[in-house]
């Protein structure tokens, strides 16, 4: 289904919000792209997992530090699929523990939009120590074992989210993003 919405953010280095006394949300510790270019509409879990490869390495982090994953939950079963091994590639068995939200269940998928009002959402997620849930996920299709938050939102411990952007083509997008604790 179509949604529609923005996502605005103003992103400057630390020691300029603080000397403007801005109020910091988030720190965009990396991101990682590929285009893996394999198919103009079928998705390629090599291809998302290495954008989320790609995105840990930018950050400095290890997979076992990622605390939320903000999918790019289409809700179509190629994507689920493919989105789903992809997580697993990149983040092993620490992958399957993790709460995993999809928020185009809730907003629609707003084409260029998405990755904007996606993102801000995996900003706000870490902050509120709560994780939204997908909403009308009532059956997961066989091999689908990840820790999706079903039913209602849950409460987590947490730092840092990804935020994953699957687009056609193989063009993927990851941005890493932890809550800021001034520190």
């Amino acid at each position: 289904m179509l949604g529609e919405g923005a996502g605005i953010f103003i992103i400057e280095s630390l020691d300029a919000a603080l000397e403007r006394g801005g109020t910091i949300c988030a720190e965009i510790l990396g991101h990682g792209g590929s285009s893996d270019m394999s198919h103009i509409t079928a998705p390629r879990p090599a291809g998302q997992a290495q954008a989320i490869e790609r995105a840990l390495a930018d950050a400095g982090i290890r997979a076992e530090q990622v605390d939320h994953v903000n999918a790019h939950g289409t809700a179509t079963q190629a994507n689920d699929q493919s989105e789903t091994e992809a997580i697993r590639l990149a983040l092993g068995a620490h992958g399957r523990k993790i709460p995993v939200t999809a928020n185009k269940s809730m907003l629609g998928h707003s084409l260029g939009a998405a990755s904007a009002l996606e993102a801000a959402l995996a900003v706000k997620t870490p902050q509120e120590q709560r994780v939204p849930h997908i909403a009308n996920l009532d059956d997961v299709d066989d091999g689908l074992d990840l820790n999706f938050v079903r039913e209602a939102p849950q409460e987590h411990a947490m730092d840092i989210a990804i935020s994953n952007s699957f687009a056609f083509g193989g063009n993927n997008s990851v941005l890493v993003l932890k809550r800021w604790t001034g520190q």
